[in-house]
């Protein structure tokens, strides 16, 4: 199955400096929010995905979230907020139960009971992708480094301008 990347706003558009491989008809962009991972808002992770990244998801793609972290080698939403997409996804779509881990911490029991709390709302919205799933498995990967421009806005356009008039 083919590979797609998402950006994850913000820190991640740096990587648009870094790596050279993107075509910039193939960028997609995806926010997972670094504040939602920390303030453990797990039913707000869930309502930041945008359809175009859960059905290439339910599609069957590799989705690698592109992102860098404010002073750390891997950023919050890599580390924590993927897991608990993928241990969601798999739960609701494919019916699975999955271990996920964080630093080597087991979170399958904090996961259930957030999945449970979960709103019918928000589970039926993600449900509809559903009739869609071409897998067996939810392929999600990230790539991720330290930034040091954390906060500078003016940094991540300056990026951007640079990346989309190359």
């Amino acid at each position: 199955m083919e590979t797609k990347y998402f950006i994850n706003l913000t820190t991640g558009i740096e990587a648009l400096k870094d790596l050279h491989f993107f075509d910039k008809k193939e960028l997609s962009f995806v926010r997972i929010q670094s504040s939602h991972c920390e303030a453990s808002a797990y039913e707000e992770i869930i309502l930041g995905l945008d359809a175009n990244f859960l059905m290439y998801l339910a599609l069957g793609y590799t989705c690698v979230i592109v992102d860098y972290g404010a002073q750390s080698h891997t950023s919050k939403a890599s580390r924590l907020g993927m897991e608990w997409i993928r241990f969601f996804l798999n739960r609701l779509w494919l019916n699975k139960r999955i271990r996920p881990k964080v630093h080597q911490v087991e979170l399958q029991e904090i996961f259930y009971e957030q999945y449970t709390l979960v709103s019918k709302k928000t589970k039926n919205k993600l449900k509809y992708f559903r009739k869609f799933i071409h897998t067996d498995s939810i392929r999600l990967i990230s790539l991720t480094k330290s930034t040091m421009i954390d906060g500078h806005n003016e940094k991540y356009i300056e990026i951007l301008d640079d990346f989309l008039n190359t």
